[in-house]
């Protein structure tokens, strides 16, 4: 366990926020939003620092997004963050991040997702409900806590990260939570990435059924596609618009979780009060007019850019308010049920591919 090095008050405080607070006076209409710029220029700088040391280091196996949540847990455990960051850090990690996932759909169109066919629809379909609900189940029998258990369960049914931070605000989860299931998709997806094109080979998988077989289970979308690739340009091709697909229905899954949240609330006796998430609504927009509409490509790309670049500041600030103590005291159930639910999802999408004949 690291322990955190108690600087001087003037380091931890001054060297932090008298520069922001310089940037911010330079520019009088941020005036009014200053309070907030020394915890977003502090995870933006990470989110920066993370995306170039991915690029020097050529890590392939680790996605920006989890270089920033990285950077800033160690941040956070080895220094005190500033009082001052405290606002802002909280902006990262919720207008920031709904906004990163409502452009997400810039990526996606009804097309693409069709292009498969209706049997690797339902194949798709089908593995993600029936992994969310057997996650959903065994988190309870293993007596993982509930927000953590349906971080987990939407990370790994339906896109990894992504999935996770969409999620939070409706399952109410800490910053503790998210970074454990952040860790549980990140270890076991990048485990599946390295043996499918083993298992693939071994048993004499085409390019169709392989590649259907990882965008229905690999977590991360840079995973699928390193795994899928393998097999060749046609099977990648597949595994991408699989694990697309795949994303959409993250609509549904934060949608289930919204009326969990209703429904146990009128059983408590208390009013129905929460609302659809609105972000998710944008989000299906979105696609939608990607869909219908002739969007430039500069445009997509841009969004495609934009929505990673909002996603890896808001991971960057959960790490800065995420503790290595407070892990640790989560404990080994969690851990048990990532592998659960990895090992079940790839099992039953396989079985779903076999039985099929793909």
């Amino acid at each position: 366990m690291i322990k955190s090095i108690r600087y001087p008050k003037y380091v931890t405080q001054y060297a932090w926020t008298i520069p922001m607070r310089s940037i911010a006076a330079s520019f009088p209409p941020l005036t009014q939003y200053r309070h907030l710029l020394p915890g977003l220029l502090l995870a933006v700088l990470i989110a920066l620092a993370a995306v170039g040391l991915k690029e020097v280091l050529g890590l392939t196996l680790v996605t920006p997004m989890i270089a920033s949540i990285v950077l800033g847990m160690v941040l956070a455990n080895a220094i005190r963050v500033p009082e001052e960051a405290v606002e802002g850090i909280a902006f990262a990690m919720r207008p920031l991040l709904r906004t990163g996932i409502v452009l997400l759909g810039s990526q996606i169109t009804f097309g693409q997702v069709m292009s498969m066919g209706l049997p690797a629809l339902l194949i798709v379909a089908g593995t993600l409900a029936s992994t969310f609900c057997f996650t959903l189940v065994a988190g309870r029998l293993l007596g993982v806590p509930k927000p953590l258990t349906e971080l987990i369960a939407a990370g790994t049914s339906v896109c990894g990260a992504s999935a996770i931070l969409a999620a939070t605000p409706v399952a109410r989860a800490r910053e503790s939570d998210v970074a454990y299931a952040l860790a549980t998709v990140t270890i076991f997806g990048t485990v599946a990435m390295l043996v499918y094109p083993l298992i693939g080979a071994v048993l004499g998988l085409d390019v169709l059924g392989y590649g259907i077989w990882a965008g229905a289970s690999i977590h991360e979308v840079g995973q699928v596609t390193a795994a899928a690739f393998q097999f060749g340009d046609e099977a990648g091709q597949y595994g991408t618009l699989a694990k697309l697909f795949r994303v959409t229905l993250l609509v549904a899954v934060v949608a289930s979780l919204a009326l969990r949240r209703r429904v146990e609330r009128v059983d408590d006796g208390v009013e129905a009060a929460a609302p659809f998430p609105g972000y998710v609504l944008a989000f299906i927009g979105v696609i939608v007019l990607n869909s219908v509409l002739p969007v430039p490509e500069v445009v997509t790309e841009v969004a495609h850019g934009s929505s990673l670049t909002l996603l890896c500041v808001a991971m960057a600030a959960m790490g800065l308010q995420t503790h290595f103590r407070s892990l640790a005291a989560t404990g080994w159930r969690p851990m048990i049920l990532g592998l659960l639910a990895s090992v079940f999802i790839s099992a039953v999408s396989l079985s779903l591919i076999t039985v099929v004949g793909m």
